[in-house]
């Protein structure tokens, strides 16, 4: 790539960083200074501006997104092969014969990290070297482990459910990179399973690609990823061991070196099992992912600001920072959403277009039905992602307590599982609530609006009786003046009746065009309400008069 070019798009790229930032500020902003009343009105856009900065997103990734031409060569007797095990009885079989087939003269070691099952038995019966730890230390312990035991230059680290099958593993590539990713699919044809099939290969052929042209790939996927062996030997000290994000953790701390050489993506595919129900999926991602993203806040800060960080790479940490600080306005803006079409149906037509981007980008490979439902797969990452936070906090305050914490996500104890759920009932309370707001708010609106079709107040060309409570009424003035004349209906409060009162008259004389102003009056109008009246009964009539009504509008 020519130095103009790489400046272009280092341009595009800072420009959209501002955007965003810009976006972000306004936003909030809006938020601090507008009155409650107006609260829900700011969600609606903001939940249509935070997911279509998501859509702009993934399109640009996807048209920017170039397949490298590289030349791929495999030397298997510099190459030793890591699997962390744990229970996985049903899985190691074939994890250990595809990797024996694709790479027969390479060292294979499976780390059995304290199975209570027949992994070790599986393992030794098809003749790989077993290391054996009595206790489940976690992945990442087995995996450091097992480094200390092999001389190879280059490590290929899988998961115990992963299968090579054909692909090539390019060790001639870590002459120039510190690391290489592969284009990770799960196993599975059923549409539940082309939702995580679109979503890895979106992943991959879309984020990873646009990545790699820079060497700046942020996350080498657990299930496989070769490195060099010095690499990891140096992360030894550095990573925290949490099984939570240690594939995004031990990306990150190369790209955070004293001198990273980056990270890029291969074209070429393995498989490995994903969740089969929306219970397993929910596991994964409330124990798993999300409290991994959580982990790796502190990374995301470095890079953002760190000054060797690729154009690219730095653009991503900051959009994730924006999408975690923003998450839990996405999600009150979740029911105001849904209650009103006028904002669903742009909200859903937008995502689904530009999901429309990478589906063809990737040339249809799942259903059609995948990218029509993606706002929905889109929200359910959005909740467990912020009841995964929860998660994350809790094992914060374990670890004070220097307790042992069960690795995989399988394995979340009663406490976690409280914690997630307690948390997930809360969160959708939250959206219950914020859902009955939103639609009183409009069944206010619908009132006023039908108050105002109906003209639902009378001209008396006579003296003027003024409402009784107003201080500034005055008995002895004989000017004719318009009168407002508001009968209670079901439902109102004084509030709602000083707020007809204001509609009324902003009906004929306009001005009062702030929120604020209104705002305000409406208190004012309320308090003298107050003093005569303690509840409103249907049929009730309330007089307010020009007069009166423009000295509080002003």
């Amino acid at each position: 790539m020519s130095k103009s070019k790489s400046k272009f798009i280092d341009k595009i790229y800072a420009n959209l960083l501002a955007f965003l930032i810009l976006a972000y500020v306004i936003i909030i902003s809006c938020f601090i200074i507008k009155p409650y009343g107006s609260f829900l009105n700011w969600l609606g856009i903001f939940i249509l501006v935070s997911f279509l900065i998501d859509g702009l997103i993934l399109a640009i990734e996807s048209l920017y997104s170039k397949t490298q031409d590289f030349r791929l060569q495999t030397d298997e007797t510099k190459l030793a092969v890591l699997i962390a095990a744990h229970n996985a009885e049903n899985t190691i079989a074939n994890t250990i014969k595809s990797t024996k087939k694709a790479l027969p003269n390479s060292k294979i070691i499976v780390v059995n990290d304290g199975s209570s099952d027949a992994t070790k038995k599986i393992a030794q019966k098809l003749g790989v070297e077993v290391i054996s730890l009595e206790q489940n230390l976690g992945k990442v312990s087995a995996i450091n482990y097992a480094l200390m035991r092999v001389k190879q230059p280059y490590i290929l680290l899988l998961d115990d459910d992963t299968e090579i099958n054909g692909a090539i593993i390019p060790t001639n590539l870590l002459r120039s990179y510190d690391a290489v990713a592969f284009n990770v699919l799960p196993f599975g044809q059923s549409l539940f399973h082309q939702f995580q099939r679109h979503e890895y290969r979106k992943s991959a052929s879309i984020g990873k690609k646009f990545h790699s042209a820079t060497a700046s790939v942020s996350c080498i996927s657990g299930a496989c990823g070769l490195f060099r062996r010095d690499v990891l030997v140096k992360q030894i000290e550095k990573h925290s061991g949490h099984f939570s994000g240690e594939d995004l953790q031990r990306t990150l701390l190369i790209h955070l070196g004293q001198k990273p050489r980056g990270v890029v993506l291969v074209d070429q595919i393995v498989y490995t099992h994903a969740p089969k129900n929306i219970l397993e999926l929910y596991q994964q991602r409330v124990y798993g992912w999300w409290p991994g993203l959580w982990n790796n806040i502190n990374h995301f800060i470095c890079l953002a600001f760190a000054r060797r960080t690729p154009s690219k790479l730095r653009f991503e940490a900051f959009y994730s920072l924006f999408m975690i600080a923003t998450d839990i306005l996405r999600l009150i803006s979740l029911p105001l959403l849904f209650s009103s079409f006028l904002l669903l149906i742009p909200f859903w037509l937008f995502y689904s277009l530009l999901e429309i981007i990478p589906y063809l980008k990737m040339k249809r490979q799942e259903n059609i039905l995948v990218v029509l439902l993606a706002p929905l797969y889109g929200i359910f990452n959005l909740i467990t992602r912020i009841i995964g936070f929860f998660v994350w906090l809790y094992r914060r305050f374990l670890g004070l307590s220097h307790k042992h914490l069960a690795d995989p996500h399988t394995c979340a104890n009663i406490f976690q599982r409280f914690v997630a759920s307690t948390f997930g009932i809360l969160i959708f309370s939250l959206m219950i609530f914020m859902g009955v707001l939103s639609t009183e708010s409009k069944v206010s609106n619908e009132v006023l609006a039908e108050y105002n079709r109906r003209t639902n107040y009378c001209i008396i060309e006579e003296s003027p009786t003024y409402a009784q409570s107003s201080s500034n009424a005055s008995s002895t003035n004989t000017s004719k003046y318009k009168e407002y004349i508001i009968n209670a209906q079901s439902g109102d409060g004084l509030s709602l009746i000083a707020r007809k009162a204001i509609a009324a008259y902003r009906n004929d004389f306009g001005g009062a065009n702030d929120a604020t102003a209104r705002l305000k009056a409406e208190i004012a109008i309320t308090k003298d309400l107050q003093n005569n009246y303690r509840h409103v009964e249907i049929g009730d009539s309330f007089t307010f008069s020009q007069e009166y009504l423009a000295s509080i509008l002003q």
